[in-house]
């Protein structure tokens, strides 16, 4: 490197550095300088990549800002040219929550009167309420649960463990929850154990570890022990919809009386002469296949009719084809079909379809649970129905109940029959 530019690298690095992005410097205030010493300015970096023309003295301007910038402040960083930094405050951030303060001072009240509003306290006139409440609407203040957690204790959360979220049924227990928890300032949290007991433990645990105030349990399987050694350690509020638990784990729960639909069904049916009943059951360790299978057990010896056949099964398409098909490869064969749910009964369907079965005339068809499309089903079925959306509000009411205080009870709800369309 010719002396002038040494001098000129040796006195200007830091600033050069400043200005000019390494390896190919493009600076016209540094070149002009580097110009003046009689050095021409190199070709761009596209027009040189076949030889080093006056590369070298770019490399040595940057080897001697890296060293520069190695000596004074660690390890070099890549600077990128004309762009400005602006240097981090040292002032905290701040939140751009509105707070119950700022709520206060809009209204011209304290913050205790605020908080006595908001958490709905009696001792409040209707004059402050409007204050603070038009305060509120005006700067958008919202409640920071997690503050009001920590305070409280409360979540203002409830789990809800379901066997199945597919099935439009628990879609419906849930949608019922949902809305009274909604008006309560609840929030509801769903999980789906497909069927799968160790998944009921699982979400059992996890809605423990995130505190919820309650949880709504509609189990995969009512009898797992490690299930019930959980919930018999759990303090918090339960509520079942058509599960049933031992005496000694206290919980609320609403449960379906299903003998009501099944006695009014097979008492029709039984009038038009039928006498041979078969049943395609749904999981075996739930209440509502236990009822069931008793239910119609009951109900056809009474009617003077042969045993019935049940098989049960996961509430499965697959079930309801295999169970189906062995039903139709008896002999003598039923003649009416109860089917345990709307996930079995596409199977069923199925078995039917293929092996010619008409319905009403070879076989009845008879399913539980009516949902949206089943008015629409041709030939139609019939049906022993229920409200699973007000079985899930019912089932929120019940908890919401315990945390007012009130004690665990539980309600039973009716079933009832529509028959196929003749």
């Amino acid at each position: 490197m010719i002396p002038e530019v040494r001098a000129l690298v040796g006195r200007d690095a830091h600033a050069a550095s400043s200005t000019m992005a390494c390896p190919m410097a493009s600076s016209r205030q540094f070149w002009n300088r580097i110009q003046s010493v009689g050095v021409s300015k190199p070709a761009p970096p596209d027009a040189v990549r076949g030889g080093m023309g006056d590369r070298p003295v770019l490399a040595l301007l940057c080897a001697s800002r890296a060293h520069q910038r190695a000596t004074t402040s660690g390890p070099a960083e890549e600077d990128t040219e004309n762009v400005t930094t602006e240097t981090p405050s040292s002032e905290p951030r701040r939140s751009r929550r509105p707070s119950m303060r700022i709520v206060a001072e809009r209204a011209g009240v304290a913050v205790s009167s605020v908080s006595r509003v908001l958490s709905g306290h009696e001792d409040v006139s209707s004059v402050m309420r409007n204050r603070v409440l038009d305060a509120v609407a005006a700067i958008g203040y919202e409640r920071d649960l997690l503050a009001q957690s920590l305070r409280t204790g409360a979540t203002y959360s409830v789990g809800f463990v379901a066997i199945d979220v597919a099935n439009p049924v628990i879609a419906l227990n849930a949608a019922g929850a949902e809305s009274l928890f909604r008006d309560a300032g609840y929030g509801l949290l769903i999980s789906s154990s497909g069927g799968d007991p160790d998944l009921d433990l699982h979400y059992l645990r996890h809605f423990e570890q995130r505190r919820v105030d309650g949880m709504i349990l509609s189990l995969a399987h009512e009898n797992n022990p490690d299930t019930l050694a959980l919930l018999r350690q759990l303090s918090t509020p339960l509520a079942l919809i058509d599960r049933t638990l031992p005496r000694e784990i206290p919980a609320s729960a609403v449960l379906h009386d299903h003998a009501t639909g099944i006695d009014a069904a097979v008492a029709d049916l039984a009038g038009r002469g039928h006498t041979r009943f078969a049943l395609v059951n749904g999981a075996p360790h739930v209440r509502p296949s236990k009822e069931r299978a008793r239910a119609l057990r009951r109900a056809v010896r009474a009617a003077g009719g042969e045993p019935v056949t049940v098989k049960a099964r996961a509430y499965s398409a697959e079930h309801g084809y295999t169970t189906t098909m062995s039903f139709l490869a008896a002999r003598p064969r039923p003649t009416v079909l109860f089917v345990g749910g709307n996930q079995i009964l596409a199977g069923a369907l199925r078995a039917l379809a293929e092996e010619g079965v008409r319905i009403p005339e070879d076989m009845e068809v008879v399913t539980f649970d009516k949902v949206a499309l089943s008015d629409f089903l041709r030939p139609p079925l019939g049906f022993v129905t229920r409200d699973p959306r007000g079985a899930g509000r019912l089932a929120a009411e019940l908890l919401l109940e315990q945390f007012d205080g009130a004690e665990p009870r539980t309600v039973t709800v009716p079933t009832a029959y529509e028959p196929a369309p003749r």
